[in-house]
Formats: structure tokens, sequence, C-alpha cells
């Protein structure tokens, strides 16, 4: 299960990343690093008795009434950190159990400038995740499709989508070709699916479609509304709109980071003795 994941798309204003557009490209960035390792501290209040003053003419309030009022127990609450659970062989991301570090970075020129700018190599890859980036100018969504099936070996168990930036104006053709892409990532554990920015009126129905795919499989996509952090921050895009500023790039890297955690690290082999 994945308690927070619906939350994803309220990430808006965790981060920042960068941009740019340009030919296609297919870019594997650096080895897996170690994540660091966090820990948390509960802190417990503890509530003071108020005093109460009997005078010494009184005698139906029996001394015990001061000494009650606050049960032991209200000492000794305690709320474990929640990174102390997490084995580091195998973390949860996003709901699912991963162990394979590659993270496949899907979409069209918009995404690609994760690549240019180096921010899928420094935010991503800081995080351990063995990046492949593969963006092509003017890509379609049934052309999205056929590249997930083409590199479906290089893809692990983690993938992040951006399609419908060069919607054709059919919405219920791209809800289709959509559905079709994720046929296409069939047996992915987890899949990322990135809102548009609007910068036209008509990309409120590919979002439209995007949400609607995304609740309809709950269990294995999860939405990144990329639409509301664009609109919450004028400068993470270009002039146009659409393409991504370096502060967008680097906004956009920082999200998928925030969803996706630190790389699932492989134990060592064991040596056993002879």
């Amino acid at each position: 299960m994945r308690p927070s994941r619906r939350l994803a798309a309220a990430l808006v204003a965790a981060v920042v990343l960068v941009t740019a557009c340009g030919e296609a490209g297919s870019v594997t960035l650096g080895p897996p690093a170690e994540p660091p390792v966090t820990t948390g501290e509960a802190r417990v209040s503890a509530v003071r008795a108020p005093s109460t003053t009997v005078p010494a003419t009184t005698t139906t309030i029996p001394p015990a009434t001061t000494t009650t009022t606050i049960p032991p127990t209200t000492t000794t609450t305690t709320i474990p950190p929640t990174t102390t659970t997490v084995d580091p062989a195998a973390p949860v991301v996003l709901g699912s159990v991963v162990t394979d570090p590659r993270l496949f970075l899907l979409s069209d020129s918009v995404m690609g400038a994760l690549g240019y700018t180096q921010q899928a190599k420094q935010v991503l890859g800081g995080l351990g995740w063995k990046v492949t980036l593969d963006f092509e100018e003017s890509r379609s969504t049934p052309r999205a499709a056929a590249v997930a099936r083409q590199r479906r070996g290089d893809i692990g168990q983690v993938v992040v989508v951006q399609v419908g930036n060069n919607y054709g104006g059919d919405q219920a053709a791209f809800g289709e070709h959509l559905r079709g892409l994720l046929a296409a990532l069939d047996g992915v554990d987890e899949v990322v699916l990135l809102t548009v920015q609007e910068f036209r009126p008509d990309r409120t129905e590919v979002n439209a479609e995007i949400r609607a795919v995304a609740a309809a499989d709950p269990e294995r996509v999860t939405l990144l509304d990329w639409n509301a952090a664009a609109q919450a921050d004028p400068t993470a895009t270009a002039r146009d709109g659409l393409h991504l500023s370096p502060a967008g790039a680097r906004l956009m890297a920082e999200l998928i980071g925030g969803l996706v955690g630190p790389a699932p690290v492989t134990p060592p082999p064991t040596s056993v003795p002879g």
C-alpha cells in the first residue's frame, strides 16, 4: 500500500528543476550512490496537573483527587521513526518493494531538459539511481509506446512518463493511446505519470485523460501534477510556457526525486566458508 502517494499531486512545493529541448536522445547516467540514512526522534510533552487549594474547613475532598488526574501512561507514548523500518536492501518506493536501481524516464523534448542541464544526473543520480533518459522532439504518445516496447529490457521497476505535450486535439484518441502506453509497460511495478503544462486551453483535455488513467490503476500509477507546479512557479518554463527553464528542470527533477526516493542498495555478496 502507499498511504501518501496520492499526495504526490500536491508535491508541487517540494523542490526545483531545469530546461531546453532538442533532438532525440537517450542518456544513461552514473552508477548508484549509497543514500543517506536519517533518523527521527519523537518528543513527548508532560502535562502538569493543576494545583487545587482546599480550604482547611473542607473535609469532603480526599487528598487522592489531586494525584489521579493524569495517568502515568501519558509520559510513555512514543512515535518510532519510520526510517528505521526500511530494509536498505529493498526500500519501499511508491508503495512497492523495489530492488532494481534503474530509473527510466520517457518523454518528449520537455523532459529532455533534465539531460541538457544535468539535473537528472545531479538530482536523481545523486539519490543513487542509474538513470536512463529517453526523449525525442515532438514525440507522440503512440511513438512513446513503441519506444517502451523496444527498450523493455532497459526498463527496471520504476518508469517516469510525460506525454501529451504534442497533443493533436482528439481527447478520446489520446486517452486510448495513453492506455496503450501503459499496456506496453506491463510488468513495471511503478509508473509515475506527469501532467502537462496547460499553456494552451486544450491541454486541460490531456490532463483529464492523464488523471483518469492514473485513477484507474492506483496501485501501479502515481500522478505527479507538473502543471500545478509550473503554474505556481512562473520561472519554471521558458517564454513559450512549455519548455523548461534551468530552474524548471531542477524543479521537475526534485519533484520526481521526492516521489521515488533513494535508489535501492544492492547488498554485497556474502562469502561462504569453504
